[in-house]
């Protein structure tokens, strides 16, 4: 008797059930469960990350948007460096040029 639970009524779910259940996509999905490994909504069961559906379900209900799951801070245009100038050298002709 090998009957399988339906998505909606599972614990857990791997990254692909989960990007398809919550319609977001799958590198999407990866880039949260990366930069998000110490929350509640992750599980790792050896390399492979679980997510908690009603944790994650929280998680984006707080969430204004995806793009906020992300921790990277904004940089202002004036934060950013300039890089610096390499001129190219030629290297010195020996003998005559055919």
């Amino acid at each position: 008797m090998n009957k399988e639970v339906p998505v909606w009524e599972r614990f857990a779910l791997t990254v692909r059930e989960a990007s398809r259940y919550f319609h977001i996509g799958e590198k999407t999905m990866r880039r949260i469960v990366a930069e998000n490994r110490d929350a509640d909504f992750v599980v790792m069961l050896g390399n492979r990350a679980m997510i908690k559906r009603v944790k994650f379900e929280e998680f984006l209900n707080n969430a204004r948007r995806v793009e906020d799951a992300f921790s990277e801070p904004e940089i202002k245009p004036e934060e950013v460096p300039e890089p610096p100038i390499i001129k190219a050298q030629t290297p010195p002709m020996r003998g005559r040029c055919r």
